[in-house]
């Protein structure tokens, strides 16, 4: 593209995160959705799990519907 802007491919490259550069942008305190059911995303939430029992996140406010064990073995 010659007009210095990004291909949508590029911008998704750009963005990629490892499971644990995502959830380092969390806050304590923070409220979170998640995906439910299939849409449950477990890399992301066995990270978020890690920060959570290791202190560095706390008082974390969870909206779900339907979890799987994902859910329930990491941040539940």
């Amino acid at each position: 593209m010659g007009t210095g802007m990004k291909s949508a491919k590029e911008e998704y490259q750009a963005k990629l995160a490892d499971a644990e550069t995502a959830v380092r942008q969390i806050r304590s305190g923070a409220k979170l959705s998640m995906g439910m059911a299939l849409g449950e995303p477990p890399a992301l939430l066995r990270a978020l799990g890690e920060r959570l029992r290791s202190g560095n996140l706390s008082d974390l406010h969870v909206w779900y519907f339907h979890s799987l064990p994902a859910a329930g073995e990491t941040i539940l």
